[in-house]
């Protein structure tokens, strides 16, 4: 790099594809003293050009896979960092001014372009040096890289292992869509610092039990001791999931913190199972050095238990986004001689100093793990030709777009409309639904009513709307069905893009679970980023099923039907338990229905229940050693018993005679 003219303080744009070369790529541009600029090439170009342009960037380190990509950016040198070098090996690194950029990461604005975030090789340092030492790694360690460089959870995940002398173990884009192969590759890695959004964790938990529940090969994640995650809420379910599975011995961090702070401003160490109980994982404690308030709306600091917004200070502070002054002073705040970054978070703060995790005070949104401003996308959508106001909403964990159509206009296909805001925007930033209306609905106030558009998503139903050529063969229709369910569309044509009708990396683990369903091999999930389209699909489903596709999924190694197989930790735990103390593990549930009561209908909800989990009809042979769980077989019908009591006061009384 100092060989095309990079020099200290100097930025640099990281344009590989996840792996070893993005590892080589940021450490050298750390030993020539610069700061790099993360680039995804799954972004649009226009979006690559223009980051580079507000960051000032001219160099651009790239490989093999991306040097075309790179060329095609304008006003740009490439280096390949799987190129021959320049010199030895031998040059001595820069040491860095402190206060220079170290990483630029380009977070959602509402304004319709992403903001950019500085980050100085002060903050940046000092986050490392808390993380080596607050979760111990050693030379010994091998921590998974599943973060895009351009989420700065990634900077952790790339350099403190280095630091130590640890192994940075690179995980390939294409493990991220596919958890069974990603838990494979977990396991053989022998990997020891499991680290993502908790959505991507729990498709490995989810992998790793279904492995365990159908007695295939024993789950080993034995040389797991911490688990790292962040960039969305944690649902404690997921940790007491966990600890089922594998038991002590692994400890979970729960991390919080906006890319303004530095990575990661609190801490949350779980190190048992929480209870049944708990509702709601704290986000912790102030990390790195993190100074934390929180305040009402007026700027009064609340008191133990009140809900405020919560204001981030300390050396992870950045400096304001980019070239945009106006941005900077809405966002950051002076109080008491010290620049305050407003989180736009919703906190409370216990007695004892813990925060937890209330959720947004504007409108900004996680989707798989990425922030996302709705009015950036609701801005790319009003440049698509047609299009007149655009108002887009998160719901159930993806956005949902609504959008009146320009005067004088023909209305737009959505795929079409879909097709232009994959130009624009990441994928996790194109809607999932594109809902054309008449006009926005509007409050008394004149705003636009977000609740009335809630209610009236015609959700299921809803055609694709582009019109084509109806399924035609039996793969086909039983594709369809399952893709109809799945995106929420009421028919799918053979020529209609699985992802250009709303499909995502979740949606796609949710089409496969279902065709698992029913008997026959299939291919491996991933194989619909390649075969895109519903006819496109059906026929690689079709040659997995005659065995002659080199997508097809392995048979799962030892599955055994009704054969009795190994009991997870956690289950040996409750049985120990109840050997100790019968009828200490009885859970009585309790569920309250409004109107009237159909018995019929209810033992026909039960029984499709028991056929659907098989845990509803999974016992535990007596005296088998070592103890042993078994599936009943599907057509197992548990009788439900029917009584009529006086009031709610009996149903108390019965409830707690029985518990």
């Amino acid at each position: 790099m100092r060989a095309h003219g990079v020099r200290p303080g100097d930025l640099v744009g990281l344009l590989t594809e996840p792996g070893a070369d993005t590892v080589v790529g940021v450490v050298g541009v750390l030993r020539a003293g610069a700061g790099w600029v993360p680039l995804d090439p799954e972004h649009p170009r226009a979006r690559l050009t223009g980051q580079l342009a507000r960051t000032g960037a001219s160099t651009v380190v790239c490989h093999s896979p991306t040097l075309a990509l790179a060329r095609a950016l304008p006003g740009v040198r490439t280096v390949a960092s799987d190129g021959p070098a320049d010199d030895d090996g031998r040059a001595a690194a820069v040491a860095p001014d402190p206060g220079a950029v170290a990483y630029v990461i380009f977070t959602s604005g509402s304004t319709g372009r992403p903001k950019a975030v500085p980050v100085t090789h002060r903050a940046m340092e000092n986050y490392l040096d808390w993380a080596v030492d607050t979760f111990g790694y050693g030379p010994d360690d091998r921590l998974a890289q599943t973060a895009s460089p351009c989420f700065d959870a990634s900077v952790r995940q790339l350099l403190a292992p280095l630091m130590v002398g640890g192994t940075v173990v690179t995980v390939p884009r294409h493990l991220l869509r596919d958890p069974e192969l990603l838990l494979a590759r977990v396991e053989r890695a022998r990997v020891t610092v499991w680290s993502s959004v908790p959505t991507l964790w729990e498709q490995l938990l989810s992998a790793a039990e279904a492995r365990a529940g159908r007695g295939g090969a024993p789950v080993d994640l034995s040389a797991l001791r911490w688990v790292h995650v962040g960039g969305e809420a944690l649902p404690v379910e997921h940790v007491r999931r966990w600890f089922d599975l594998v038991g002590n011995g692994t400890r979970v961090a729960n991390l919080y913190g906006p890319t303004e702070t530095t990575v990661n401003a609190t801490c949350h160490i779980v190190e048992a199972r929480p209870g049944d109980e708990v509702r709601r994982l704290p986000i912790g404690r102030p990390a790195a050095g993190a100074l934390l308030e929180v305040v009402d709306t007026d700027g009064a600091v609340c008191g133990a238990g009140e809900a405020g917004e919560l204001l981030i200070s300390g050396t992870g502070l950045t400096s304001g986004y980019l070239g945009e002054p106006e941005l900077t002073a809405r966002a950051f705040t002076l109080r008491g001689g010290r620049r305050w970054y407003r989180s736009g978070d919703r906190v409370r703060r216990s007695a004892d100093g813990v925060l937890e995790f209330l959720g947004r005070v504007d409108d900004q949104v996680k989707i798989r793990g990425n922030r996302v401003e709705p009015g950036e996308v609701e801005a790319a959508l009003q440049t698509c030709p047609g299009v007149g106001r655009a108002v887009v909403l998160a719901h159930e964990g993806r956005l949902l777009a609504f959008v009146t159509t320009r005067a004088g206009a023909g209305r737009p296909a959505a795929g079409e409309v879909r097709r232009h805001l994959a130009g624009l925007l990441p994928s996790y930033m194109v809607p999932a639904r594109i809902t054309f209306v008449d006009a926005l609905p509007l409050t008394g106030t004149g705003k636009v009513d977000r609740s009335a558009l809630l209610a009236a998503d015609p959700g299921p139903g809803t055609p694709s709307g582009d019109g084509g050529t109806p399924p035609a063969t039996a793969t086909e229709r039983r594709l369809a069905a399952v893709w109809c369910e799945v995106l929420r569309v009421g028919a799918v044509c053979r020529e209609d893009d699985f992802f250009e009708l709303g499909g995502d990396s979740l949606l796609v683990l949710q089409v496969f679970a279902r065709l698992a369903e029913r008997a026959g091999p299939l291919p491996r999930p991933t194989v619909i980023y390649r075969h895109r389209t519903l006819a496109a699909l059906a026929e690689a489903v079709d040659a997995a099923a005659e065995g002659d596709s080199a997508d097809a999924a392995p048979a799962p190694a030892g599955d055994r039907g009704t054969d009795p197989f190994p009991v997870t930790p956690g289950q040996r735990g409750f049985l120990l338990a109840e050997a100790l103390s019968p009828g200490v593990g009885t859970w009585l549930a309790r569920l309250r229905l409004s109107g009237p009561l159909d018995p019929d209908l209810f033992q026909r909800a039960v029984d499709a229940l028991v056929e659907r989990h098989a845990m509803l009809r999974t016992v535990f042979p007596a005296g088998a050693r070592p103890p042993v769980q078994q599936e009943l077989p599907r057509s197992l019908r548990l009788p439900v018993g029917f009584e009529t009591v006086a009031g709610p006061a009996e149903v108390d009384e019965r409830a707690a005679a029985e518990a």
